[in-house]
């Protein structure tokens, strides 16, 4: 095999690996190996060129950094769906009722829960779920 052609494989690894940072959970190091790869690469082939290479990978570092910030700020913002911080907000079915505790059926799952001010409940109305404490739902009147 060629310097160049072993250059040229350098280089299309480190893209490889730049765009796999977008999809794989390796806090950098993909990027970073990506990088190191593709500067090796090209200069290896840009002999005299050596400013275009600090462009490319300047321009390449920039990228990864801000799809990164993009993907972490959108995580942050979206919207709990899971687990019992997922319920607050959604209708549950009252499937018993006494003394200001029962249990509801949300999501096709049985759930201990119990009302505010100890409003009483019949089986079969529909309840909003307005919070939790632990593993206990707080629900009200839809």
């Amino acid at each position: 095999m060629t310097p160049e052609a072993i250059a040229y494989a350098m280089i299309l690894c480190g893209f490889i690996m730049l765009f796999a940072e977008i999809f794989v959970p390796s806090f950098g190091l993909l990027g970073v190996g990506g990088l190191a790869l593709f500067t090796w690469g090209s200069s290896k082939i840009l002999d005299g060129d050596q400013m275009l290479i600090i462009w490319a990978i300047d321009g390449a570092a920039l990228m990864i950094m801000f799809i990164i910030s993009m993907v972490y700020l959108r995580s942050r913002k979206q919207k709990t769906i899971t687990g019992v911080e997922g319920m607050i907000g959604h209708e549950a079915e009252v499937i018993d009722w006494k003394d200001g505790e029962g249990l509801i059926q949300i999501n096709g799952e049985l759930w201990q829960a119990r009302s505010q001010a100890g409003t009483a409940f019949t089986p079969g109305q529909m309840v909003e779920v307005s919070g939790h404490d632990d593993l206990i739902l707080t629900v009200r009147k839809d």
